[in-house]
């Protein structure tokens, strides 16, 4: 799989470089990663009685490689 970006395995959103003093290269264009998960709903059914209804969920988010981002601290 090519992914855009470079081959540091250090990956991170728009706002997390900005909060690391850094700024994504002019040009540059992010990857796609979707995260996917569960959480547990509690609902109360007619009877008073407690239902958990386990709902399915992806998010989707773009990051970019830490060598599209200039300004990082030097450990990145």
């Amino acid at each position: 799989m090519i992914i855009a970006g470079g081959n540091s395995s250090l990956w991170m959103t728009y706002k997390q470089a900005a909060e690391l003093g850094g700024q994504v290269k002019k040009g540059e264009k992010g990857s796609l990663v979707v995260y996917a998960d569960t959480f547990t709903r509690v609902r109360t059914n007619d009877n008073s009685e407690n239902i958990e209804t386990t709902v399915p969920y992806m998010k989707g988010y773009t990051v970019f490689n830490s060598e599209q981002v200039d300004g990082l601290p030097g450990h990145f």
